[in-house]
């Protein structure tokens, strides 16, 4: 892991760092099994803890992986939520959520205005799909359950 880390986070000169590739995936790809894939490779890197002594994923990275992971995806006509491509990320969104909230800083960053994962999280409530709304709901337990005071 400690590898992607570095690719990801590498800036080649001329161009913009690698990580922006999977910035760009998670917001575009219209295939649920591209956005599952990519999801977890998100959550992989947000889980990774680095050998004592190394650097790990820095807070801006982390930051925008968890922002492009819970954005809802746009559709580019209607400049509006593509409510199709929302409930079937959903579930892959939950899923590797519910694995990050036990990097406590993964929870300090779910909370940055910047995030909106409350307005996602209430928009999962509502979905069709009973195991969104069940992940969502254990999501919400665990983030409340680990929340500081």
């Amino acid at each position: 892991m400690r590898r992607v880390v570095q690719m990801l986070a590498a800036s080649v000169p001329g161009r913009e760092r690698r990580v922006w590739a999977v910035y760009r995936l998670l917001q575009t790809c219209n295939e649920a099994s591209t956005f599952a894939a990519a999801a977890e490779l998100v959550g992989n890197v947000l889980n990774w803890e680095p050998p004592l002594g190394e650097k790990g994923v820095d807070d801006q990275m982390r930051l925008d992986f968890i922002k492009y992971l819970i954005a809802p995806p746009i559709d580019p006509l209607s400049n509006t939520i593509d409510q199709a491509r929302l409930e079937d990320r959903a579930p892959y969104v939950t899923l590797q959520l519910i694995a990050c909230v036990d990097v406590r800083r993964n929870i300090e960053l779910m909370a940055d205005r910047d995030v909106e994962a409350v307005n996602t999280f209430f928009k999962y409530l509502s979905s069709r799909n009973n195991t969104t709304v069940t992940r969502t709901l254990e999501l919400l337990i665990r983030l409340v359950s680990r929340s500081p005071g």
